[in-house]
């Protein structure tokens, strides 16, 4: 399934700027690990949030495929359907 690009339109409400308070082990947590990275705190959290995006985009493919696949053994069960194999 492909995801469409945002149109311009879509963006023109966001600025790319947002303020973010966390608490201070993890402020230092993230500096630590942008800097063993080598590369800025920003970037670090651009990249956290962009792979808990694709994460949760994911997950959402995978539970909606799932539960198909569940209606589809459950159809298939009162339906009486019989592969060559069940017999």
């Amino acid at each position: 399934m492909e995801v469409p690009e945002p149109s311009v339109e879509s963006l023109d409400a966001y600025s790319g700027k947002f303020v973010v308070r966390v608490s201070p082990v993890i402020h230092k947590e993230a500096s630590e690990c942008a800097k063993q990275q080598g590369i800025s705190l920003n970037q670090y959290v651009n990249n956290a949030i962009l792979t808990a995006n694709v994460s949760n985009i994911t997950t959402g493919l995978i539970d909606r495929k799932l539960n198909e696949l569940v209606k589809e053994v459950r159809s298939m069960k009162t339906s009486g359907y019989r592969s060559a194999n069940m017999v």
